[in-house]
C-alpha cells in the first residue's frame, strides 16, 4: 500500500493513472491467454463426462449407454477371452483411459482446437459419435457445433475471474 492510503488520504491522479495501466496490461495478458483459458476448461468438462459416464450440455447429461452384454463376452481375433472388459468395475471409456488421456488442446493466437489425435486413439470419432454398430457416447461436442452451454459458462466464469483479479489492486 502506499503512503496515502496509510494516513487516509486519498489516492493522487497519478497513483490512479498508475493502478490503472497496471490493471489494463493484466486485462490485455488475460484476453492474450483466453484460448489457453477456454482449452483449460473445455478439457475439463470433457474428462467431466466420463466420470458422468454421459454427456453435459449445461442443462442436462444425456447419459451414455450400457456395454453390450455380448461386449462383456467378447472374444478377440485369435478366439482368446477379452477378459480387461468382463465384469469389469471400470465405468465405460475408462478401461484403459487411453481416450481419456488423450483428450488435449492447442491455443492458437485467437482460437483453441480441442480433440483427440486420431493416429493414435483411431476409435475416438466412432465412440463419440456412434457407427458400425457402436452407439454413441458422447464425450465432446461435434467438431461443427462447438463448445455447449455448459462450456460457454465455464470459459466466461473463469475469464471473468481472471478480469476482476486484474483490478484487485487498484486504490480507491
Amino acid at each position: 500500500m502506499s503512503e496515502s492510503s496509510n494516513n487516509n488520504m486519498p489516492p493522487s491522479i497519478f497513483q490512479l493513472r498508475d493502478d490503472l495501466r497496471r490493471a489494463m496490461k493484466a486485462a490485455a495478458q488475460v484476453e492474450k491467454d483466453m484460448p489457453r483459458i477456454a482449452g483449460n476448461e473445455c478439457v475439463k468438462i470433457i474428462k467431466n463426462n466420463f466420470k458422468l459416464q454421459g454427456y453435459a450440455t449445461g442443462s442436462s447429461v444425456k447419459a451414455w449407454p450400457k456395454r453390450a452384454s455380448k461386449t462383456n463376452k467378447a472374444y478377440d481375433s485369435r478366439g482368446a477371452y477379452k477378459g480387461s472388459v468382463y465384469n469389469s468395475s471400470n465405468p465405460l471409456e475408462l478401461q484403459t483411459r487411453n481416450l481419456y488421456n488423450s483428450i488435449k488442446f492447442k491455443a492458437l493466437s485467437k482460437s483453441v482446437v480441442i480433440g483427440v489425435d486420431i493416429l493414435l486413439i483411431p476409435y475416438a470419432q466412432i465412440q463419440n459419435e456412434g457407427g458400425r454398430g457402436i452407439p454413441a457416447r458422447q464425450y465432446m461436442p461435434h467438431p461443427d457445433k462447438g463448445p455447449n452451454r455448459l462450456m460457454k459458462k465455464a470459459i466466461a466464469d473463469k475469464a471473468k475471474k481472471e478480469f476482476d483479479r486484474s483490478f484487485n489492486n487498484f486504490r480507491t
